[in-house]
Formats: structure tokens, sequence, C-alpha cells
């Protein structure tokens, strides 16, 4: 048996159990959006992760939670599914098909690591920006509907059990602030 599950560390907080025994990962949309832009998108990680160590201490399964979420883009897929079904189970309607949801992120993930290869000149930092930001922008809004449905699910649809925005989260948002303000400079103050 697993040492955590044993420790009862499973209780990570911010988690409710579904209807369908489903334990997920919790947080309000604004904090969700706040967290997401201003890491440009490295929130998913530890997003991912949280969904998975609920989801391993609930089905008693050693899947590797901390591998899964720093490879997320790989994992997304039955992440969602599982969201999806989650929500069948309880007899919710989710407007949305895992595959395609999937497809669609690992996409613009695809997207996004080609264009840091492609778009490295000096002259490409206009365009890397808006793409950038458009890469951002659809993200955000594929993950904002898979997170209304997690809430949904766990009977918390505001995420106010995980609205709060804390220390860590603030330095994180701090860390990705300055680096969006020397990403805008050095993009829009290259001709100065």
């Amino acid at each position: 048996m697993d040492p955590v599950r044993e420790s009862g560390q499973c209780q990570l907080g911010q988690s409710v159990s579904s209807e369908g025994g489903e334990e997920l990962y919790v947080v309000s949309i604004t904090k969700f959006l706040l967290l997401y832009v201003m890491t440009l998108g490295g929130y998913m990680m530890y997003w991912s992760y949280r969904n998975w160590k609920f989801y391993s201490c609930v089905s008693e399964t050693d899947i590797m939670p901390v591998m899964r979420g720093i490879f997320w883009p790989f994992f997304v897929f039955s992440l969602l599914a599982r969201i999806k079904d989650a929500s069948s189970v309880k007899g919710d309607q989710c407007h949305w098909s895992p595959e395609v949801r999937g497809l669609l992120i690992f996409s613009l993930v695809l997207v996004s690591w080609t264009l840091g290869f492609i778009l490295n000149e000096p002259d490409d930092n206009i365009v890397a920006f808006v793409t950038g930001a458009i890469v951002i922008t659809v993200g955000a809004y594929l993950f904002v509907g898979v997170q209304r449905v997690v809430n949904q699910l766990t009977n918390d649809p505001q995420g106010s059990g995980n609205s709060e925005v804390t220390g860590v989260n603030m330095i994180w948002i701090i860390i990705g602030g300055v680096y969006w303000v020397a990403m805008t400079w050095g993009t829009f103050a290259v001709g100065i």
C-alpha cells in the first residue's frame, strides 16, 4: 500500500469528491485564469498534477502524478476523458468532446513549442508576441470549460473552496508579471 494513502496525506485540500466518487481539483475560474495567464500556461503542470494526485488517491492506483503533471500535454486526453466520464455518471451534460478538446490543447502546445524555435529573430518579436497571446487566450478558453465541469462535479460551481490567492500563488504571479513585463518590453522596445 502507498505510504501517502496510509498516512492520510491524500487529503490535499481544495478538492471535493463528486457524487460518482471522483475527487478533483477545485479552483475558482478567476484564480485559474490569473495563474494560467501570469505563468504563461505553466500553471497547467500543477493543475494536472493535483487532478492526477486526487485521482490516484481515490482510485488507489500508482500512476505517478508528478510525472503526469510534468508531461501534462501527453496525459491531457486521459484526464479529460475521466472528467467527462465522471460528468456522465453524475448525469450532467458536458458539451465538449474530450478527444477534440484534448487534440486542440495538444495542438496549441505543439504550436507554442514550434514557434519558440521558428520565431527567434529580433524581427519576429511582434509576431511571436501576438501568436503567443492568441495561444494563451485559446488555451484559457479550453481549460476554463474543463474547470467549470470539474467545479460543477464537485458541487462547488464557483470554485469558492479554492478562490483565495495564497502566498505561493503570489510568488508565481510576481515571477510571471516580471516575465510579462520583460517580454513586452523586449518585444516593443527593440526598435527604440
